[in-house]
């Protein structure tokens, strides 16, 4: 999960379909509210905001794309 003030983390291997990446406790309920970096490649950033984002890492190397079933969102209120 990750949440605001949660800084810079990576994810290792991660997988087609293996898991989830949390973001409702940034309040995001959408893929559009996220900015993607590189998506396609082997290591995809997801930024929450300037100072806080993930680098998602592919196990295998190969190209990523991650989409909206790759992320938990908030319920729009």
């Amino acid at each position: 999960m990750f949440g605001p003030d949660s800084g810079v983390d990576n994810i290792f291997d991660f997988g087609f379909g293996a898991g989830r990446i949390d973001v409702s406790q940034w309040g995001f309920t959408d893929l559009a509210d996220l900015t993607i970096v590189a998506n396609g490649t082997a290591s995809v950033e997801v930024r929450f905001d300037a100072a806080n984002y993930v680098t998602v890492n592919q196990h295998a190397g190969l190209g990523l794309t991650l989409t909206v079933g790759d992320f938990v969102f908030a319920q729009p209120s």
